[in-house]
């Protein structure tokens, strides 16, 4: 499945949903409501191994023509996964092998 946007979004803090995550699930309902394909991690990667994590991110970006970033903490923006995600779609846009948008909410 070719997506359309990518939702990067910290999911747990302290075991917990974070806000991020309710705010991130319900753009992801009304986006897939508009029919975009939406790529969801806390939906797409229990579909598959654990062990193609890695893979399924770099192809979900690399598919997505719009990144969304759902952020109410400043601080969840340097965390490993939020960091990785913005900084290959932004590498992508700068070395001009993707034109496209980010977005950020928060």
């Amino acid at each position: 499945m070719a997506y359309d946007i990518f939702i990067s979004y910290k999911n747990t803090d302290n075991n917990q949903k974070t806000e991020d995550y309710y705010l991130a699930l319900k753009l992801k309902k009304r986006l897939e409501r508009e029919n975009y394909n939406v790529f969801f991690s806390d939906e797409e990667i229990p579909k598959h191994k654990e062990s193609i994590f890695s893979i399924l991110i770099e192809q979900a970006l690399d598919e997505a023509k719009i990144l969304v970033i759902v952020c109410t903490n400043p601080a969840y923006l340097k965390t490993s996964y939020v960091d990785y995600e913005c900084s290959s779609f932004h590498d992508e846009i700068i070395c001009g092998r993707k034109v496209g948008y980010i977005y950020g909410i928060g």
